[in-house]
């Protein structure tokens, strides 16, 4: 298996890739996105993940770091049901305002990693 896997025909996931913690270090950062449900931020390098943790103003801020997509899908797993969504590599524009095109739901992102593993 190569280091990418496809979400769709327009996007591909490069690994390794991080999701940032939440401020207490217990869980997840998490957006909200509306009618109690909650986005989770993915960043597939270091440069995403910089400019994200500069854009939340905790530069230092820790990050897991996902190597293959089977971590990153036993991660996924135990996301609770308030997480439906992942964003991919979100930029700020000239507003700080959040400009978002990758975003999917959580379970399709969950079987498309499955399908890449089961093809191996």
């Amino acid at each position: 298996m190569d280091d990418d896997f496809p979400i769709d025909d327009s996007f591909l996931v490069s690994f390794p890739c991080f999701i940032v913690n939440s401020e207490d270090g217990a869980g997840f950062a998490t957006h909200a996105i509306g009618q109690g449900q909650y986005a989770v931020m993915v960043l597939t390098d270091d440069d995403a993940l910089d400019r994200y943790r500069s854009d939340v103003g905790m530069p230092q801020r820790r990050a897991l770091r996902f190597t293959t997509p089977q971590q990153l899908l036993a991660t996924l797993k135990t996301m609770p049901p308030q997480v439906t969504h992942l964003i991919f590599d979100v930029r700020r524009g000239a507003g700080r305002q959040e400009q978002s095109a990758r975003l999917w739901r959580i379970g399709h992102v969950r079987r498309q990693l499955a399908e890449q593993i089961r093809a191996g």
